[in-house]
C-alpha cells in the first residue's frame, strides 16, 4: 500500500487509545458500496485519506463538508469512483445521509505502489494528523 497506507495508521493508532463515548473509527477500505453500512445514523463522518495533490509529501489537506463534496471526478468510469464522487453517490442513493456532514483529513502521498510501508513524510503526518484529531474530539 505504501503512503495509501495512511489512513488505515491512523486508524489503528485511534484505535488503540481513548477516545470519548460515541465515537468509534471505522477503516472504510476501498469500496464505496460498504461505506453506508458503516455510516448509517451518524451525522458526522471525520475521513483521512491519502491524496496526491495539495503540497509536498507528508503535507495535510484539510477541507471540510462542501470542499470535499465539490473535488470534481477525474474519470469517467463508475468502476473507480474518487472518494468526493462516492460521497455524491451515497448522498442520492440513500437519502437518509444526505445530511451527513464530511470533515477530510488528505496526507499528501510520496509514492503509491505495491510495497509496504510509509514513507517517512507521510508517517511523521500520520502522527499529526492523529494528534490533531485526538484534540478535536477532546475540544
Amino acid at each position: 500500500m505504501a503512503d495509501d497506507g495512511a489512513g488505515p495508521e491512523v486508524v489503528r493508532r485511534l484505535s488503540a487509545g481513548h477516545l470519548p463515548a460515541g465515537v468509534r473509527v471505522e477503516d472504510g477500505g476501498a469500496d464505496s458500496l460498504r461505506l453506508p453500512g458503516l455510516w448509517q445514523g451518524e451525522a458526522d463522518v471525520w475521513l483521512v485519506d491519502a491524496v496526491t495533490a495539495g503540497g509536498g509529501p507528508g503535507s495535510i489537506v484539510r477541507l471540510g463538508h462542501d470542499e470535499v463534496l465539490a473535488v470534481p471526478q477525474r474519470h469517467a468510469t463508475a468502476h473507480a469512483l474518487s472518494l468526493p464522487e462516492g460521497l455524491r453517490w451515497i448522498a442520492l442513493s440513500y437519502p437518509e445521509m444526505a445530511a451527513v456532514r464530511y470533515r477530510l483529513w488528505g496526507i499528501v502521498a510520496r509514492r503509491l505502489s505495491l510495497v509496504s510501508g510509509l514513507s517517512d513524510e507521510v508517517g511523521a503526518a500520520v502522527e499529526r494528523v492523529v494528534l490533531e484529531i485526538l484534540g478535536e474530539l477532546a475540544g
